[in-house]
């Protein structure tokens, strides 16, 4: 069921951004997001076996198999609930500013990752001009290698001496490794 309901939500996520939609329709849209959220809620609170709320949170489940002590099965289950899958804020009825959550890049043991931002206004036109990119706090990870950027100096520290951070040039910013 919760499968069946995730599908459903992805299904209507793709219908909502192929641009033809109304407000209204991505109200719509988004109601029945909500429904099929919410029924996730429902299952993960009312799902149980032999009186244990399996889904509710997470749970180490022993179940015996055989007619002697040590022979059981152990099984871990994680909470399955909109929160717990990242879906609690979910909507397609609009832009939202994205957090540093939103954007995740992975990097190679070597070579050069860029970041090229876009900058729209309100309206969703491209603004001319170079853009400016705010990172307030983070972690690069590369397996080896780390970068941190601090929230309260903006100063960029490596846990490697191997890693090199470059500048940003209009919209691009460089992080080699």
């Amino acid at each position: 069921q919760v499968n069946d309901n995730l599908q459903r939500v992805r299904e209507l996520t793709v219908q909502a951004q192929n641009g033809t939609n109304s407000s209204n329709d991505l109200v719509s849209i988004q109601a029945e997001i909500d429904q099929r959220l919410t029924e996730i809620n429902r299952i993960s609170e009312q799902t149980d076996f032999n009186g244990v709320k399996v889904l509710q949170q997470d749970n180490d489940l022993k179940i015996q198999v055989g007619a002697n002590d040590n022979e059981s099965i152990s099984v871990g289950l994680q909470k399955i609930d909109a929160t717990s899958l990242g879906l609690n804020t979910f909507t397609v009825s609009g832009d939202k500013a994205a957090t540093l959550e939103d954007m995740v890049k992975e990097f190679g043991a070597s070579g050069t990752s860029n970041f090229t931002v876009d900058v729209y206004d309100a309206a969703g036109s491209s603004t001319n001009g170079p853009a400016q990119v705010d990172v307030v706090s983070g972690t690069v990870t590369d397996g080896t290698n780390q970068l941190y950027v601090s929230q309260t100096t903006g100063r960029i520290t490596s846990a490697s001496d191997n890693t090199a951070a470059t500048g940003a040039a209009g919209s691009t910013q460089s992080v080699a490794f």
